[in-house]
């Protein structure tokens, strides 16, 4: 029975490529950001504190990233505590944007959210990024 399964999966799968081929030149295929190379997002517990690390790399011709806000929140049952952890409205000029701090007051035995939200200016074009980093402290 096994076999025949296999066997039926594999011409599923050679069916669905004939019919649906993808290349390289499919307008499928697009970058995540025009703008935005990489975002790194870090966080660890450290005696009762969030220690982060936020780094955000454009690509050549970014000459600005700003509106940079960092929030961290506590996950309970799916749903996301709002902490005193934030920090607004930061910027830096150039094509990197780095940035680290502590935020107090955490618990052990949660899941930790560090949301960073930025615009990254690049050859006249704004870009918006959200992103986030979850870690079990």
């Amino acid at each position: 029975m096994k076999k025949i399964l296999s066997l039926v999966v594999c011409f599923i799968m050679l069916f669905t490529t004939l019919v649906f081929p993808i290349s390289a030149n499919d307008s499928m295929i697009t970058p995540y950001w025009s703008n935005t190379r990489q975002v790194w997002i870090a966080h660890e517990y450290v005696n009762g504190k969030s220690n982060y690390q936020v780094d955000i790399y454009g690509y050549s011709g970014t000459t600005l990233i700003d509106n940079v806000d960092l929030k961290l929140y506590r996950i309970v049952d799916d749903d996301l505590m709002v902490l005193e952890g934030w920090v607004f409205d930061l910027s830096q000029t150039g094509q990197t944007f780095e940035y680290s701090g502590t935020f107090n007051n955490v618990l052990t035995g949660y899941v930790y959210r560090l949301i960073v939200t930025a615009d990254v200016h690049r050859n006249g074009t704004v870009e918006s990024i959200d992103c986030y980093g979850d870690v079990q402290y």
